[in-house]
């Protein structure tokens, strides 16, 4: 998600819940999502928020690729929404090192990215290691393979036992 020329995060957050408007469930995948500007999700956070607020039931699918900003994401929907999570524990802590920066050495010209900030989007008590899903699924190479997506039909599962 980004600004851009054609639509601002603000107009993609109005546009998500007029979309959202006549739904009572949403499925949110952040498995494979190792993050970016952690800022740039304040809309869609506020929208799954409103929507939680609403009475709207949110399935959060994390995985350990979820990593960085989608780590905060998670962790802010953890701590502000009636959210449940399915998929494997996440890939670091709630509370986390990230915002990272490029660098380049200057003798090889190896380029890498270091953390440059402490993220803290929950208690700074929050001794967690990971966000451990209500709903385990193990990734499976056979599942992955033939196509199979056994998180996704968990979340449905679970969201269908509620109204």
């Amino acid at each position: 998600m980004n600004d851009s020329r054609e639509k601002t995060l603000e107009e993609f957050r109005k546009g998500l819940r007029k979309l959202l408007r006549p739904y009572k469930k949403m499925i949110l995948d952040l498995r494979y999502n190792n993050g970016g500007e952690a800022l740039k999700a304040d809309e869609l956070f506020r929208t799954c928020v409103n929507f939680d607020m609403e009475g709207g039931r949110i399935a959060v699918l994390v995985g350990r690729m979820t990593f960085s900003a989608a780590q905060t994401f998670a962790a802010r929907m953890d701590q502000w929404t009636h959210a449940f999570f399915a998929g494997e524990k996440t890939g670091s802590k709630p509370n986390h090192y990230g915002n990272e920066r490029p660098f380049k050495l200057p003798f090889s010209g190896l380029r890498g990215t270091i953390s440059s900030g402490y993220n803290q989007p929950v208690r700074a008590n929050d001794g967690r290691m990971y966000i451990l899903p209500e709903v385990l699924v193990p990734v499976k190479s056979e599942d992955y393979f033939s196509g199979k997506d056994p998180e996704i039909d968990a979340a449905l599962n679970e969201l269908d036992k509620i109204n």
